[in-house]
C-alpha cells in the first residue's frame, strides 16, 4: 500500500502518550511510527537527520518493533550535531534537563538517556550534515528535521539525496510547512521530477514525498541568493498548488520569509503586511515570522 492511498481519516496510534520534551507534533510522531510498522521493507536504510531529544526516534522505534516484513533487526541511522541553543531552553523548562547545558554544549548524553530502551536499535552519528558524506547504500525512509539553514540543505540534498530508492524510497520534510525553511521549498521545487508529492501529515508542519526516479547529485547555492528570483517565484508556486487550502497562508509566509532571507526586505515586508491586512488576517504563521524577526532585530516593522 503506498502512502498516497491513506485515507484522510485514517487513525494512527495513540498509545504513544510522548510529548516529553518534543518539538514535533502528536501527529507527526504517530504518523513515523504507522509508518515503521505498516510500510517499510527493510530494502533501504531508515535514516534520521536532527533528532534533538528523540521524540521521533522513539516513534520509529516503536513502529519497527511491530513491522511484521523485517526478517531482521533493522537500524536506525541516527545524525545530528547535538549542539545545544539557549533557544531550545523554552522547551526544556520543568524538566530535570531545564539547566543542565549552555549554548554550544553538546546534548548527546542527554539524547541517549532519553533513546535509552532503543539504543540497541540505533546508530548515531555525531555529524555536520554540511559536509557529511552518506556511504550506507541505498535509502528507504529519510526523516529530515535538520534543514535550518540552507548550508545545511545543500549538504543533506547532495549527501543523502542520491542514495534514495526509486519506488519505495520516501523523504519526509518536518520543516515543509513551517515559514522560516524557505530553502526546503525551493530545493524540492528544483528536483521535483524525482519526487511525488505524497502526503501532508494533518495538524503538523510535515509533507512525505516519494521518490520516484534517481536523485542526481547537485551542488545547489551556500545561500538563498544563489537561486534566481524565477526559480524562487515558481517553487512557491508549485507548493501553494500542492498545499492543501488550510496551509496556503503557510506557504505564503514562507515565500515572505524567502525575501528577507535574500536581504530583499521591502518586498518580504510588502507580502507580509499585505497578507495581515487581507486574506491571512488571521494567520499564525504570518505572526509568528513577524514576532521571530522582531525578537532576533532582523526586521524593523514600523
Amino acid at each position: 500500500m503506498r502512502i498516497s492511498r491513506i485515507r484522510k481519516d485514517l487513525h494512527w496510534p495513540t498509545d504513544e502518550a510522548d510529548p516529553r520534551m518534543a518539538m514535533t507534533s502528536a501527529n507527526e510522531r504517530r504518523y513515523v511510527e504507522w509508518y515503521a510498522a505498516n510500510l517499510y521493507r527493510g530494502e533501504g536504510a531508515m535514516v534520521e537527520l536532527g533528532c534533538w531529544l528523540g521524540s521521533l526516534t522513539r516513534a520509529v522505534c516503536r513502529g519497527l518493533k511491530h513491522n511484521r516484513r523485517l526478517q531482521q533487526p533493522v537500524r536506525v541511522e541516527v545524525y545530528d550535531r547535538f549542539q545545544w541553543d539557549t533557544v531550545m531552553e523554552s522547551w526544556v523548562a520543568g524538566t530535570p534537563i531545564a539547566g543542565r547545558l549552555k549554548d554550544g554544549g553538546d546534548y548527546e548524553a542527554m539524547y541517549r538517556e532519553q533513546v535509552e530502551e532503543y539504543l540497541p536499535m540505533l546508530s548515531i552519528h555525531h555529524a555536520d550534515l554540511t559536509t557529511e558524506r552518506w556511504n550506507g547504500g541505498p535509502i528507504e525512509f529519510l526523516l529530515v528535521d535538520a534543514m535550518k539553514a540552507m548550508c545545511t540543505a545543500r549538504g543533506i540534498c547532495r549527501s543523502f539525496y542520491p542514495s534514495l530508492l526509486p519506488e519505495h524510497g520516501y523523504l519526509a520534510h518536518q520543516d515543509f510547512l513551517h515559514f522560516f525553511h524557505g530553502w526546503i521549498h525551493v530545493t524540492t521545487y528544483l528536483l521535483r521530477d524525482s519526487f511525488e508529492w505524497t502526503y501532508e501529515v494533518p495538524h503538523s508542519d510535515m509533507v512525505v514525498f516519494r521518490c520516484v526516479r534517481p536523485v542526481a547529485e547537485r551542488e545547489f547555492p551556500q545561500t538563498m541568493n544563489g537561486f534566481s528570483t524565477e526559480e524562487v517565484a515558481a517553487a512557491f508556486d508549485w507548493a501553494e498548488q500542492h498545499v492543501s487550502p488550510g496551509k496556503r497562508d503557510t506557504i505564503a509566509a514562507a515565500r515572505a520569509m524567502a525575501h528577507l532571507h535574500r536581504g530583499e526586505t521591502e518586498t518580504g515586508k510588502r507580502l507580509v503586511e499585505s497578507a495581515l491586512a487581507g486574506e491571512h488576517s488571521n494567520s499564525a504563521a504570518f505572526q509568528q515570522l513577524k514576532e521571530f524577526t522582531t525578537r532576533f532585530d532582523l526586521v524593523h516593522w514600523g
